[in-house]
């Protein structure tokens, strides 16, 4: 069944695993360039079919809640910060992929390597927390969160969306976007405060800035490579398969 999709994403591919009386009644409905799939059957997909779903690098980062919330914090900036509702979901997605539409466009116009990413439709989010709503009910004595991320308001747009895993007791970041070490450590110093209300002594998020993670020493902190739902791409264009930036949590589900 996997192997048939890409004749069904991709026009090249038509003809090429349908064969015989059946091979008439296959229609080709869209012209893809690729498609991207989280796989928890490690490399499998890759044999689907040609050109298979191949995984991408990709690594998470572990923060004890505890200590980001006992490190110390740098007075000398002051940063405004606004809560992030469930209401602004839709604004904070439609804002985050007009972005990445300018930074990918940007690069094209340079003539850098292509890149691609999966826009954020604010959708994403709201089916995680809508999830981590429902178990937060039934595995939770505290009370649900009226917030599920954090605004920093600085020269550029700063901001991190979470959910929590009640069963794991984590925070889950769903989307940073933030290139400042200093406003970083507002975030996660944000996010540890809501993740000790929930009683989540850990916090996660996948491919962080190593500009980011070196600037903010901090204790218990892993980085590692996922060996879970590992992200994979199947490729249709010509070259090589562009990297996938923003490679994080909204994309999954």
């Amino acid at each position: 069944m996997m192997s048939l999709l890409h004749e069904k994403l991709c026009p090249r591919f038509q003809g090429t695993l349908l064969e015989g009386p059946n091979a008439a009644h296959h229609e080709i409905a869209t012209t893809g360039i690729l498609s991207f799939l989280y796989s928890g059957v490690g490399e499998f997909y890759s044999k689907c079919g040609s050109p298979g779903w191949h995984t991408q690098t990709s690594t998470e980062t572990y923060w004890s809640t505890a200590s980001v919330i006992e490190e110390d914090v740098d007075h000398s900036r002051i940063f405004s910060q606004t809560l992030i509702t469930e209401q602004d979901f839709v604004d904070i997605g439609r804002k985050d992929a007009d972005l990445l539409r300018d930074y990918l466009e940007a690069r094209t116009r340079q003539g850098l390597p292509r890149e691609f990413a999966v826009l954020p439709t604010g959708d994403e989010f709201a089916w995680l927390v809508a999830r981590s709503k429902f178990y937060g009910k039934i595995l939770s004595d505290k009370p649900l969160p009226d917030y599920w991320g954090v605004r920093v308001v600085d020269d550029t747009e700063n901001f991190a969306i979470w959910f929590f895993d009640y069963v794991k007791k984590e925070l889950h970041f769903l989307r940073i976007r933030c290139w400042d070490a200093n406003v970083f450590k507002v975030i996660t110093r944000a996010a540890a405060s809501a993740a000790k209300a929930q009683g989540c002594e850990r916090m996660l998020a996948w491919n962080v800035d190593e500009g980011l993670l070196s600037a903010c020493p901090q204790s218990d902190r892993v980085t590692r490579p996922r060996t879970k739902n590992l992200a994979a791409v199947a490729w249709y264009g010509k070259g090589d398969c562009p990297e996938w930036i923003a490679n994080e949590k909204y994309g999954w589900c």
